[in-house]
Order: structure tokens, then sequence, then C-alpha cells
């Protein structure tokens, strides 16, 4: 099973997105990414200052592969 990762995507300061760790320059709704190291524990969480974005799409798109490889 694949494992997914946080990453930053290079368009925008603090919008994150969802990679698989084997390719973490690209995220699962196919923006261009980069590594950081936030812990998917902390996916959704938002700081008052910074006020992170999270990519609805990614969570979307993790949820189907989840779903998809708990069925076979």
């Amino acid at each position: 099973m694949k494992n997914f990762i946080i990453t930053e995507g290079i368009e925008s300061t603090w919008h994150y997105h969802i990679s698989f760790e084997d390719k973490p320059h690209v995220s699962l709704c196919g923006r261009k990414t980069m590594r950081t190291n936030l812990p998917m524990k902390s996916w959704g969480i938002v700081n008052e200052h910074i006020k992170e974005r999270y990519c609805r799409e990614c969570k979307k798109l993790m949820n189907v592969q989840k779903d998809t490889i708990s069925e076979t």
C-alpha cells in the first residue's frame, strides 16, 4: 500500500496538498508540490496567524484511493 504525505503547493505558501510518498513533487490533484515536514495527523489544522489552506480535491482523491485499496 502506498503511503500518503502532506506536501506544499509551489504556487502559494501554506497551501497544502496530499501526495504519494514516492511522488512528492505532484499532488493527487495534479498540482506541482514540494516536500514538507508536516505529519498526516496535522491535515486540516488551521493556525489563526498563518491561516493554512488544504486542498479539498486531494482529500477526496485520497479517500477514493483508500476505498479502492480496501475493496481489493
